[in-house]
């Protein structure tokens, strides 16, 4: 029986070697997708999103600007990321199928580990390069705490109450004040046209009957004659004064 294929299986099964490799199989599975698998994806891509997303914030809130360290596409990197992942997964499961066999990678298989390898190199420079820019930003948020920023606070004050005097709602509301203002103005004219008018007509009966009540005392040969003294507005209906004249004198 020496030679035979089922023998030495049988003694690499009972010596503990395929459970021992299964159990790296199973670990190095894991680790393969923790590094390469979506979730991997997705985290160095929230972060490459995020480097750029805090540049812009520096411009918009300081108004430094700067330039990321050159790095390939996200995009790229994820493709590469997708294809290693693939390699190793592949070569597990033949491993698996084979346990007693050497398993060797495709053209393919070694490509995108080669691949992985130049962009693991791009990436490495890509942090070096950052930490020297996180320098120079810290750098620049100390110079900024020991700066007066109550001129500044009061330019970004002013400037928002100047942005809300464009804004839709407090247009409208200066509109509607003007038009109310301009009827108010209107109002208050015409209520003095009226008023003047009205006590014109008052003053015009009152000259008017007056002078017939007069012709009507002359009559009776009387000494007195009754007399207007103007009407008066007080918020109610028009009211004239009257008096008597007597020999020139009013009582």
């Amino acid at each position: 029986m020496e030679g035979l294929d089922i023998l030495q299986a049988y003694r690499a099964f009972f010596s503990g070697e395929l459970q021992t490799q299964e159990a790296l199989r199973s670990t190095t599975k894991e680790e393969v997708d923790r590094a390469f698998g979506e979730i991997a994806q997705n985290q160095l891509r929230e972060i490459l999103v995020s480097h750029k997303t805090e540049r812009i914030w520096w411009y918009d809130a300081t108004g430094y600007q700067f330039e990321l360290p050159d790095l390939r596409s996200q995009e790229s990197i994820r493709q590469t990321q997708i294809e290693v992942h693939t390699a190793i997964t592949n070569a597990l499961e033949r491993k698996q199928a084979d346990p007693g066999g050497a398993i060797g990678l495709s053209e393919s298989e070694n490509h995108a580990l080669s691949l992985w390898g130049t962009v693991s190199s791009e990436l490495v420079a890509y942090n070096t390069q950052l930490g020297i820019l996180n320098q120079a930003l810290a750098q620049r948020k100390a110079e900024a705490g020991m700066a007066d920023l109550a001129p500044l606070q009061q330019k970004i004050t002013a400037l928002k109450v100047s942005k809300r005097r464009h804004e839709q709602t407090v247009t409208d509301a200066y509109v509607a004040y003007d038009s109310a203002l301009t009827a108010k103005a209107s109002a208050q004219q015409a209520k003095q046209t009226a008023n003047t008018a009205l006590r014109d007509q008052s003053n015009q009966i009152l000259t008017q009957y007056g002078e017939k009540i007069n012709d009507l005392l002359q009559l009776f040969t009387v000494d007195f004659r009754i007399v207007s003294e103007g009407v008066t507005f007080r918020g109610q209906q028009p009211s004239g004064n009257l008096a008597i004249e007597l020999l020139g004198t009013t009582v």
